[in-house]
């Protein structure tokens, strides 16, 4: 065995950087692969042979628990500020905590799109900039140096509330090496995560094929226009389950907002059947009832079958409290959000990726040979685009009230 991180086998490495922050003389660096994936690799020159980074490495080595609850608390919630609850992808938690945090003047670590639309994990301190952290991004967040920020504002005495994949907070701990008080975690139930590759030339496509049809043509030449805004699963039109991809674009004489349908869209489609995910996610260590954070969040799937009189169109977040640090917290903000009891039974029943992680796919073997080499159109037929477009757009198309009742109706019967 060597006395580095050495990746040869990809399903080995989440990419959470951690060794690359750890280590002591710098000789590690993130590099990308073909698919769009970044892994770390060792300058053998400069390597001093201390293996850092492979004891701090959260896949070869077990996580730094810190008074671990025996059994999560769980319950249904959403946060009380409406117009932070439609801004909120689910229920708002993360919203209802990093703000306590930044009341007491705290810094809160979450991903955000930069104005490339490239998502990466920042720091933020102040409420206002807290809506760059709010809503799903379904792309893999590159996480920079941020555990290197996390730990110096640790050392410094501030509180800080560090979100993210279960493999981004244990990549954190691991980094860490040991508890702090005054560090709050929270990790997501996650399916998996494309690349930002990928998502990019999706970008580029959408870019060029709305040009076509809402910018005129000056001197013969198209309008350049691009996509500055993109917010998965918009609550505005069809609200939380039925959510459409919101995406603004346009230049300088012209704005226009469009709202691709998320079940038939290539890219988001393709996330939903766990074509694109990184090779690591289909084994994924972190998929079980033992969560990393001291806080997990995600949708309340199943909200309208298991608490019907909690269910809201505006959105419900599952949320569990997973130690005793996140118990003692949760005094801190429960004012501010209306929550009620439930069951981690509930929990696994509609987030499967509670208890395993996704399955692989055949056609994962496959999907980013041609990423290159065919143009989006080209590849996204071939690669992406979901199987019965035709009943996915029934799905959609009906009344949400409608699909509640009949999946109210398939409950009772089942059950």
């Amino acid at each position: 065995m060597k006395n580095h991180i050495d990746i040869t086998n990809k399903t080995k490495c989440c990419g959470c950087r951690a060794c690359e922050q750890k280590c002591p003389n710098k000789c590690i660096t993130m590099i990308e692969d073909n698919e769009g994936f970044f892994y770390p690799y060792v300058n053998e020159e400069k390597c001093i042979k201390c293996e850092v980074c492979i004891k701090h490495c959260p896949q070869l080595n077990n996580t730094i628990f810190d008074n671990q609850l025996k059994n999560p608390e769980v319950y249904a919630a959403k946060i009380k500020k409406e117009n932070i609850l439609m801004k909120s992808s689910s229920g708002g938690m993360f919203s209802a905590i990093a703000e306590r945090v930044i009341d007491k003047g705290g810094v809160v670590f979450g991903c955000a799109f930069d104005e490339n639309l490239i998502a990466q994990h920042i720091a933020v301190q102040n409420k206002d900039d807290l809506k760059l952290l709010r809503g799903s991004k379904y792309v893999a967040s590159n996480l920079n140096n941020t555990y290197i920020q996390a730990r110096n504002y640790l050392e410094s005495g501030k509180i800080v509330f560090y979100t993210g994949l279960p493999c981004h907070i244990a990549g954190l701990k691991g980094f860490l090496g040991k508890t702090y008080d005054n560090l709050i975690t929270a990790d997501l139930i996650c399916h998996g995560t494309p690349s930002q590759k990928l998502f990019s030339k999706y970008i580029k496509w959408i870019e060029k094929k709305y040009s076509k049809k809402a910018f005129s043509k000056v001197n013969n030449n198209l309008e350049d226009a691009n996509v500055y805004s993109y917010d998965f699963r918009n609550k505005e039109t069809k609200g939380w389950r039925c959510g459409n991809n919101k995406i603004v674009f346009g230049n300088a004489r012209k704005t226009i907002v469009i709202r691709p349908i998320s079940l038939i869209d290539p890219y988001f489609s393709s996330f939903l059947t766990s074509k694109t995910y990184r090779p690591s996610c289909y084994s994924c260590k972190y998929a079980c009832e033992t969560r990393e954070g001291d806080f997990t969040f995600a949708d309340y799937w199943g909200i309208e079958l298991f608490h019907p009189e909690f269910y809201s169109p505006k959105g419900v977040s599952l949320l569990l409290i997973n130690t005793q640090k996140g118990k003692s917290f949760f005094k801190e903000f429960k004012d501010d959000i209306d929550y009620i009891l439930s069951d981690i039974k509930y929990a696994i029943q509609r987030n499967g990726h509670l208890n395993k992680p996704a399955e692989r796919p055949k056609i994962r073997d496959i999907i980013y040979d041609e990423i290159d080499t065919l143009n989006f159109e080209e590849y996204a037929k071939k690669y992406l685009y979901p199987n019965g477009k035709l009943g996915l757009w029934i799905k959609y198309m009906l009344p949400e009230n409608i699909k509640i009742k009949i999946k109210q109706i398939l409950y009772k019967v089942r059950n």
